[in-house]
């Protein structure tokens, strides 16, 4: 029997999980403790966590693609945060959890408005103090209020920990890593929407998709579909290589982020201009993807601050910056 190609291992992969995706009414906040059990029994929240250590193996291929499809489902789970918290454990040698897991930064002790927190049943910390690093599991967690998406945030206080290399600034790159996958995922969805919509809304005896302004509009959201994907791709591979250099790694995951978040603003405006006033009510789909790309985004740091810490590298490299960025 021929062995899957990567791009077919991938694509069945996805199958698996829009058909599991597809029993359920995923908007429902309802449906979030089953639909969870579902995808964890189904090996699905811990792939590119070692098996040794409790995961589901695979890599960061393989969890972004499924987190892909969730983002285009419209799933709210901690999905990142839950392999962000296995990663760190298995950092540290401590056991991986086995349920919905929050996680976060905690700088001095306490981490505040952080997602899922009181919500999840763990919550792992990377402690900031005095310099130096180490993982906890939280001592108290409280929740506080919802984000736009409609998930929970809280504050955590830090228990005691174990000492890691790992730092604030990479956990956060790989948490936005991993969340530019879900963003795609709901910025694909919110591009099919409008394509959809485009092709049925009449205007002056026309769909109004056959109007040039808006078929320009749709194929720029589309060329910014594509042009993430592919630095998502190319970050995904570097990430997993140990023999890439961690500094091409940082610089290929921050184009990526760049390109995530400045693609979730810009679809999201664009998508709702096609739709017009439909768009934002309950009954329409549209906002389930667009708030999600407005809340998503900045989940790990903002646009600018990951465009600046890409500068900084470039700038510091002088006339060779191009070959680091175009490498």
């Amino acid at each position: 029997m021929r062995a899957l190609s990567p791009a077919e291992h991938l694509g069945e992969l996805e199958d698996a999980v829009d058909d599991l995706l597809g029993r359920y009414e995923v908007a429902d906040p309802a449906v979030r403790p089953g639909l969870w059990r579902a995808l964890s029994e189904a090996g699905f929240t811990l792939l590119s966590i070692p098996e040794r250590a409790g995961g589901s193996g695979g890599d960061l291929a393989d969890a972004a693609a499924v987190l892909r499809r969730c983002g285009y489902a419209g799933v709210r789970l901690p999905l990142v945060e839950t392999l962000l918290a296995a990663w760190l454990c298995e950092q540290v040698g401590r056991a991986v959890p086995e349920g919905m897991s929050a996680c976060g930064v905690a700088e001095a002790g306490t981490a505040t408005r952080l997602a899922w927190a009181g919500t999840a049943a763990d919550c792992v910390l990377l402690v900031h103090t005095d310099g130096a690093y180490s993982v906890s599991p939280a001592a108290t967690v409280t929740t506080a209020e919802t984000t736009l998406a409609g998930e929970p945030v809280g504050t955590a206080t830090a228990g005691p920990g174990t000492p890691t290399s790992v730092r604030a600034e990479e956990l956060r790159l790989r948490g936005a890593v991993l969340r530019a996958a879900m963003l795609l995922g709901a910025a694909q969805r919110a591009l099919d929407l409008a394509v959809q919509y485009s092709g049925e809304r009449v205007q002056f005896g026309k769909p109004i998709r056959s109007f040039q302004a808006v078929g320009h509009l749709l194929a720029g959201c589309a060329g910014q579909v594509v042009a993430t994907s592919v630095a998502l791709d190319a970050a995904l591979a570097s990430l997993s290589d140990p023999g890439c250099e961690p500094e091409r790694q940082e610089v290929a995951a921050l184009v990526a982020v760049v390109e995530a978040t400045q693609m979730a603003g810009r679809l999201a405006a664009a998508t709702h201009q096609v739709h017009g006033a439909i768009g934002f009510t309950a009954e329409h789909p549209l906002h389930l993807s667009t708030t999600a790309l407005w809340s998503w985004r900045d989940d790990y740091g903002n646009e600018f601050e990951w465009a600046s810490r890409l500068a900084r590298i470039a700038t510091a490299h002088g006339r060779d910056a191009w070959d680091l960025l175009a490498d």
